[in-house]
């Protein structure tokens, strides 16, 4: 791929708030649903048994209120960026077409799929971020024994 469309990169945006926020909502069903089920646990059961079944469920809340945190920070910072705004420079917020991939500087999920084309969603403190930083279209760096060309910046 040569050439992309930035407006792209609004979508994508959106998408990607999109997908955060439906994280958010099943980490938080989640929860709700294990301390439900740690709450009504009656101790019908033999004290260690009871105990066990108590602390697994413990576990899950605490498991499930970790990846709720998780999605809410990383949806936080993609809300501080600004999908309109573009430059000719790569800084955060920037979607940039290499030879190598499609990558949109915003926040760390990683590979996705959005419109038949993958994407590289990478944190502007990633290493590989870090090498595209200040760069412009046409130039080129390596990074990783790979040697990386810049297309488009949008």
């Amino acid at each position: 791929m040569s050439v992309i469309d930035c407006s792209i990169k609004i979508h994508l945006h959106n998408y990607l708030k999109s997908v955060l926020e439906e994280r958010i909502r099943i980490a938080g069903e989640m929860v709700q649903s294990a301390t439900e089920s740690r709450n009504n646990d009656t101790k019908n059961s033999a004290g260690d048994k009871y105990e066990t079944g108590r602390a697994m469920m413990q576990q899950q809340i605490d498991m499930s209120l970790a990846e709720h945190h998780k999605a809410e920070v990383i949806f936080n910072a993609l809300r501080s960026i600004n999908p309109e705004q573009s430059s000719e420079k790569i800084s955060a917020g920037s979607l940039v077409l290499t030879n190598q991939g499609i990558y949109y500087i915003s926040v760390g999920i990683g590979k996705i799929d959005y419109d038949g084309m993958e994407f590289y969603v990478i944190s502007p403190a990633a290493p590989l971020s870090q090498q595209m930083m200040d760069r412009r279209k046409g130039d080129q760096f390596l990074y990783a024994g790979r040697e990386y060309t810049i297309q488009v910046v949008c």
